[in-house]
């Protein structure tokens, strides 16, 4: 159970609070809109200024093993006066993983000029991520095709499995030569030049 947090005074908030108890802002939630933009919502209405855009006042930071940190590219509004929540810009983070944002305590402020309250900053969230697709297929040789993918790949068990990709039209793969960064190269069965053969991928 999570509880307000009041604070007295001039020292903690601002002016307009001396001599009566204010509530800090929270970060109320975050909601993944895509894998590169994520939502964060703030408990009331914001000053729309700098502070409420400047990347460097939110981090977001991986939280399971494995997963990869993004940068945030830019922090953009919703177009009212006084936005209740902004949108994380993102480079791509490990997908299925949980993941925390933070917004400082210094950094923006709602329209009372009240700051985020230091304990209630930080909110989880699990990531999605974009599915790697094939690129384009390379012909290397009459017995050799490179196969491209739109990102670089792990290497594993599954990706230089033999059994995992197949092509029509009567041409076989005899092995997986090896696996480098964004591609995956095979070794085929004599090609017959002018036939279009259709590469799958389980």
């Amino acid at each position: 159970m999570t509880t307000d947090r009041y604070i007295w005074g001039l020292s903690e908030t601002s002016s307009e609070a001396l001599g009566k108890l204010v509530k800090l802002v929270k970060v109320e939630s975050v909601e993944t809109i895509s894998a590169y933009r994520l939502r964060v919502h703030f408990d009331r209405a914001m000053n729309k200024n700098n502070a409420l855009v400047n990347t460097a006042y939110y981090t977001i930071t991986p939280t399971s093993p494995g997963g990869v940190t993004p940068y945030i590219s830019e922090v953009l509004l919703p177009d009212v006066v006084y936005p209740t929540y902004v949108d994380l810009i993102t480079s791509e983070m490990t997908g299925g993983l949980n993941y925390e944002v933070e917004v400082s305590p210094s950094g923006p402020t709602d329209t009372n000029n009240l700051r985020v309250d230091e304990y209630y900053n930080v909110k989880t969230f699990v990531s999605i991520a974009i599915n790697p697709t094939i690129k384009h297929v390379e012909v290397i040789s009459d017995t050799r095709i490179d196969v491209v993918f739109t990102e670089n790949m792990k290497y594993n068990n599954s990706i230089i499995d033999k059994e995992r990709y197949s092509i029509d039209n009567g041409l076989n793969i005899l092995s997986v030569l090896e696996m480098d960064v964004d591609r995956v190269k095979l070794v085929t069965t004599q090609q017959i030049p002018g036939v279009l053969y259709t590469l799958t991928i389980a």
